[in-house]
């Protein structure tokens, strides 16, 4: 800035133009025209504020000032951190855990009963990046949202994928844990009940079995009494009909030995 002297008084040199000198003087009769117009609402007035507008711009341009700086939008992928991310979520009908105490990361069916994929992660700004065991990324999301929701959005932005959360990893894993136990006390108690009925219907067989063979047995003993009685009486063809009565009931009682012994 240059200060010059003209007869006594003393002026600053600010490089002032008759261009910048309409700018100002259009600034002030449009600063003062809003007020007269107020009680009437004339339409007009959205016009002129927007003139007004133009001219601020213009002025902050022209005499090299600078507009007061604004706040530039933060992303919201950059305000979630890890912590926000850690836990077990729901993501398409299998549970995805995110562990708290490390890196890793392991994808499991709903029961528990498949182990779909197991491997690593890393988060930084808002990108959940995720590799397998020997350190091959295999998929990277934005991560979108982190509370009760879990929304990852593919780099393209074609796919979004929403879970739920459900629980801490510790929870999950004793969760795990207790439908294993359960699952292992259940098959033993299958295993007792299959036992248990499988040794009845062995007792219930050997009865069976014993009772037939008896039966047989006396019934084989009674023929051969008969034979004789008829023999003695003179009537051979008797028996040798209870003879014959006789001999098929000893077979069957072969043949119920050989099936109880297999």
């Amino acid at each position: 800035m240059q200060t010059n002297r003209m007869n006594g008084y003393s002026f600053t040199n600010t490089r002032f133009n008759m261009k910048k000198f309409s700018a100002i003087a259009l600034l002030a009769v449009m600063a003062i025209l809003p007020q007269q117009r107020a009680a009437a609402q004339d339409p007009e007035d959205d016009l002129v504020n927007f003139f007004a507008t133009l001219l601020v711009d213009y002025l902050v341009t022209e005499l090299g000032g600078e507009p007061a700086e604004q706040p530039a939008p933060k992303s919201a992928y950059n305000t979630i951190s890890k912590s926000d991310i850690e836990g077990t979520w729901t993501l398409n009908d299998r549970y995805m855990l995110l562990s708290e105490d490390g890196d890793g990361i392991g994808c499991y069916s709903l029961d528990f009963g498949t182990l779909l994929f197991m491997g690593k992660y890393r988060f930084n700004r808002g990108t959940l990046t995720i590799y397998d065991y020997n350190g091959t990324p295999v998929q990277t999301w934005h991560v979108v949202e982190a509370s009760d929701k879990l929304v990852l959005r593919d780099p393209s932005g074609k796919t979004h994928v929403t879970g739920t959360y459900c629980c801490t990893t510790d929870a999950m894993f004793a969760h795990k844990q207790r439908s294993i136990d359960n699952r292992a006390a259940n098959n033993a108690r299958m295993e007792v009940q299959n036992n248990s009925y499988l040794l009845s219907r062995q007792i219930r067989n050997d009865i069976n079995y014993s009772d037939t063979r008896r039966s047989y047995s006396h019934e084989a003993g009674q023929a051969r009494e008969n034979a004789k009685w008829y023999y003695s009486q003179g009537n051979t063809e008797q028996a040798k009909a209870w003879e014959q009565k006789a001999i098929e009931l000893e077979r069957n009682v072969q043949q119920l030995d050989r099936s109880h012994g297999n």
